[in-house]
């Protein structure tokens, strides 16, 4: 909640806390930040390449590991 009321911008004065502060209101949609549901689907692929300290062998090709011939995905998390 308080990152949200810092990111819209609500002017704190005086011996105000961001606590204090209630009733944000998104001007563009009339509705409070944290009444809205908007639902964003991702496809994600999360992978490592070295379990152990072990090195990936030299014909490691990318496309297999990474699955891009049969899947497609939004966002990739190597380690």
């Amino acid at each position: 909640m308080t990152t949200n009321k810092i990111l819209h911008h609500q002017e704190l004065h005086g011996d105000q806390s961001i606590s204090d502060v209630s009733g944000i209101v998104d001007e563009t949609l009339g509705k409070s930040p944290l009444d809205r549901q908007d639902t964003l689907k991702y496809r994600v692929f999360a992978s490592t390449w070295n379990i152990g300290g072990i090195a990936p062998t030299d014909d490691l090709d990318l496309e297999d590991w990474l699955d891009t011939r049969a899947n497609s995905y939004d966002i990739y998390v190597l380690g």
